[in-house]
């Protein structure tokens, strides 16, 4: 492949004196003269995923520094090198054959947002790098891939099941909640908003075929103009509205069913709620919106992760720097077990071994998936709670009468 100029990459090399009451192996202590291990990646660092990517990014960084505090990998220290791919596919799929043919980087992480994981994976595959990350969307691991792991995957089709059975409890009358019979899908036409639909749609034909789906729109983003979607979702009166764009789309949706006037009784956001600084940009308009995420944060090791970026920052970390932690966490956990840095090596380990990770127990399938997990979460007080399902939750779940 011809490669034209590309941007300077955010080059980290990462130390920091604090360290996990953990780790996934036992390296030995880092060599200073010793050459690092050099962990590549590109991010939509601008655009419209970007705030997302960042958390992601920042993530990374602090798996590096806490893996530099605990010896390194293979006992030589991480260096990350990012690229800014601006969330155009075509650029991370290029960026990502740099990193591998140019950079000569030991060893790769993944992507965000989803469209550009799609255009990465079959450039990992083709050198047969082991990639970790948020796995794209679901048709990605239909590929026959084998070095394309989810750690755990950002799956559209599985961030809203949570919600959707803590709407089924509702509707049987387990849970305290107002009648709920109706929904509006409100997707973007993309790979991730067409996996996020397809999860909802499955979940409700199979377990309430009775809830009835008035308004199914995808469209194209960016998104400029939202009055025509939730004037749909208006003139219908759906009881849940379900908006699925990037960040600045779903908060654009979030102040046009303010200016509408109207008031669902249950609104779930697929993209935002999940960052600190998004809550605070949207502000009350976010107050008691629903999101979901696929990894369990009330582990014990995901709690030592948010303590260590509460000393090291001053607040609890985010959903995404946790997600991004995660996996650098399984790429380490990878290297260490395999006791290489072989990626042939680190994938057949990967794959015949289960990995005790911040957001769960991953044991990987042959197409890189661990078993689905999700998690329900909502926008209480300004702060971001879990919800459902029970032995997760941390609040109940509140809903508009």
């Amino acid at each position: 492949m011809r490669l034209n100029k590309f941007p300077a990459p955010v080059v980290f090399l990462l130390t920091l004196t604090a360290c996990l009451p953990y780790s996934t192996g036992a390296p030995a202590p880092a060599q200073p003269t010793e050459r690092p291990v050099v962990v590549g990646a590109s991010l939509a660092l601008s655009g419209g995923f970007a705030d997302t990517a960042k958390e992601v990014r920042a993530g990374y960084e602090l798996w590096a520094e806490d893996v530099n505090s605990r010896g390194g990998l293979l006992g030589r220290k991480v260096e990350l090198k990012i690229y800014d791919d601006e969330g155009k596919p075509d650029k991370a799929a290029q960026l990502l054959e740099r990193l591998i043919t140019v950079d000569r980087v030991d060893l790769i992480l993944g992507g965000y947002p989803g469209t550009t994981v799609a255009a990465q994976a079959p450039v990992a595959e083709k050198y047969k790098y082991v990639y970790i990350g948020m796995g794209a969307h679901s048709p990605s691991f239909e590929q026959g891939y084998q070095y394309f792991f989810g750690g755990p995957p950002l799956l559209g089709s599985w961030y809203p099941l949570a919600f959707m059975d803590l709407i089924k409890a509702v509707r049987q009358g387990t849970v305290e909640g107002p009648p709920l019979n109706t929904v509006a899908l409100l997707f973007m036409n993309n790979i991730i908003g067409q996996d996020a639909r397809k999860g909802t749609l499955d979940f409700i034909a199979k377990n309430m075929p009775d809830f009835k789906v008035v308004v199914d729109e995808l469209y194209d983003s960016p998104l400029a103009n939202a009055d025509p979607l939730i004037a749909r979702a208006k003139q219908a009166q759906a009881d849940v509205v379900m908006l699925g764009g990037n960040p600045a789309e779903n908060a654009l949706m979030l102040r046009t069913l303010r200016v509408q006037g109207y008031q669902p009784k249950a609104v779930f956001v697929y993209i935002g709620p999940h960052s600190l600084p998004w809550v605070k940009e949207v502000g009350e308009l976010g107050e008691l919106v629903f999101t979901g995420f696929t990894g369990d944060a009330s582990t014990p090791k995901a709690k030592a992760v948010d303590q260590m970026y509460r000393t090291k920052y001053g607040q609890p970390i985010d959903l995404y720097i946790l997600a991004g932690y995660n996996y650098g966490y399984v790429l380490e956990a990878g290297v260490n077990g395999a006791k290489s840095l072989d990626n042939t090596k680190i994938r057949d380990w990967l794959k015949a071994n289960e990995v005790d990770t911040p957001l769960g127990k991953l044991r990987f399938d042959q197409r890189g998936l661990p078993q689905p997990i999700s998690v329900a979460y909502q926008i209480q007080g300004g702060q971001v709670v879990a919800v459902w399902p029970r032995g997760a939750e941390t609040k109940s779940p509140v809903f508009r009468r």
